[in-house]
């Protein structure tokens, strides 16, 4: 049940932004704007449960074609991670950069592949334990790396945007 809350959150809370840029015979062929939502994310661990966490970025698209359409998008994210007994917070930070074809198959539905590729900004492991004025000890941890990813998806536009 606390999945589809957070899916469903997701899609309330995601924030797309667009501005177009129109060429001489009035055509949008691009579009650019920034993006915001939230990274539900579990690390691999017994113990640890999963966590929402803010991802916020900018994006643009390229129309190739009527059927063909690039985007690419750069985004600051956390993912992380807390203990069933609430005392430990994993966070992991990164800057990731997809890069994402859009084929059209019908007017309004698009399937999506692509890369990703996700920088390791910082690592850290919170444990709230009082010792300090706020309760909570920040520590740097290894054993998180920097990563490439494949993409595939499915887009159906609910509004006319112009790419």
């Amino acid at each position: 049940m606390m999945r589809i809350i957070f899916v469903a959150l997701l899609f309330v809370t995601s924030i797309l932004a667009y501005s177009q840029q129109i060429d001489s015979s009035k055509k949008k062929i691009i579009i650019y704007g920034i993006t915001a939502g939230i990274n539900y994310s579990k690390f691999k661990k017994d113990s640890f449960n999963y966590k929402a966490e803010p991802v916020v970025g900018f994006l643009g698209k390229y129309k190739l074609s009527d059927k063909i359409r690039l985007k690419g998008v750069a985004l600051f994210a956390r993912k992380g991670a807390t203990s069933s007994t609430s005392y430990i917070k994993l966070q992991n930070s990164y800057i990731e950069l997809n890069l994402i074809s859009q084929f059209r198959i019908v007017t309004d539905l698009f399937i999506h592949t692509g890369l990703s590729y996700s920088y390791l900004l910082a690592s850290k492991k919170i444990v709230y334990d009082g010792d300090k004025w706020n309760g909570a000890t920040k520590a740097n941890i290894n054993g998180y790396y920097s990563e490439v990813n494949f993409l595939a998806g499915v887009e159906l536009k609910l509004q006319k945007n112009g790419v």
